[in-house]
């Protein structure tokens, strides 16, 4: 292994191996907090907050790593919710999105106070309307805008802001559904937000996205709405795996910073990967050797179980 993986000693990963065995993920701290103040220095021109997208990695210590830097959450289920106040997070700054919400997990979310629940269709705004009726508690509301931004990502399931997906708003929608939360006294329309990808190695595409928001902006204004606070330009911020050229986060900042800004408002990202990925390694024991057909085999003890990346996206992951 050389100087080692990641900058972890290669005695410790053997260390950890042998005190709780193999498959095990380690990660380092060090490093996801390295990530944080890169992207929270490149954002210090404008009101901001770091929002951690928990898909990317819900473990505890993480999340408590990711709390104490003064993150918020991006959350997509209630088990996610739970996970996050577990680890002390602030609930107002929790980002609820996800096509699916249920009823149970939107009442969950409102009795916790979190800070944007993100509305992605009329009809869960529909059960939204009834479930703040039935709590008789208020309830912070975004809108997750579909920009209809195309994406060059490193596979079609990881595109998620063009017309055709199943996440947000359409765009020619969303002053309407903005118009029925200003009309109901326990709903607060707070931001507007997108997300318009995974693996993202090129920033003008947040640029667009971010410009398309601010045309709604405009239109909420001309129509009366002022609670807008923040624009949240989602996460999907790509890193190196292979040969990739991963965006710097003073690139991220100057493609959505100086309009946002410009506009008054506060700015929401929900970086994932760009926090963790390259913090971490699975490590595995090699158990057996083979030869057949021509080819060398190494047969390892982690699987799709531990690791479904590479057979689900077609994923490239170094194989040290």
């Amino acid at each position: 292994m050389g100087a080692g993986v990641l900058g972890i000693d290669p005695g410790l990963l053997q260390a950890i191996a042998d005190r709780v065995g193999t498959p095990a993920y380690v990660y380092s701290a060090n490093l996801i907090r390295a990530q944080y103040h890169a992207l929270d220095d490149a954002l210090q021109g404008i009101r901001h907050r770091i929002c951690y997208s928990v898909k990317a990695n819900g473990n505890l210590g993480v999340l408590r790593v990711l709390k104490q830097l003064g993150a918020g959450a991006d959350i997509v289920s209630v088990g996610e919710l739970r996970r996050v106040l577990a680890a002390g997070f602030d609930p107002d700054g929790i980002v609820f999105s996800g096509v699916g919400k249920t009823p149970p997990e939107i009442e969950e979310a409102i009795r916790a106070g979190v800070g944007f629940i993100n509305v992605e269709s009329t009809s869960e705004l529909d059960v939204l309307f009834a479930v703040a009726k039935h709590v008789k508690q208020p309830a912070n509301v975004g809108i997750r805008v579909n920009p209809d931004v195309a994406t060059e990502t490193p596979h079609p399931y990881t595109r998620t802001g063009e017309k055709t997906t199943k996440f947000g708003v359409p765009f020619d929608e969303v002053v309407l559904v903005a118009r029925r939360i200003a009309a109901e006294p326990l709903l607060t329309l707070r931001g507007l937000a997108m997300h318009i990808g995974s693996q993202i190695t090129d920033v003008a595409p947040y640029h667009r996205g971010t410009v398309k928001l601010l045309e709604l902006v405009t239109a909420l204004r001309a129509s009366g709405i002022d609670t807008l606070e923040a624009l949240d330009v989602g996460g999907g911020l790509g890193v190196r795996y292979h040969n990739e050229k991963a965006p710097t986060a003073k690139a991220f900042a100057d493609a959505v910073v100086p309009a946002v800004k410009a506009a008054g408002l506060g700015l929401l990202c929900e970086p994932g990967r760009y926090l963790v990925a390259n913090a971490g390694v699975l490590l595995t024991r090699v158990l057996y050797r083979k030869h057949a057909g021509g080819k060398e085999f190494v047969i390892v003890d982690a699987g799709m179980t531990d690791f479904v990346r590479p057979s689900h996206y077609n994923a490239h992951h170094e194989i040290v």
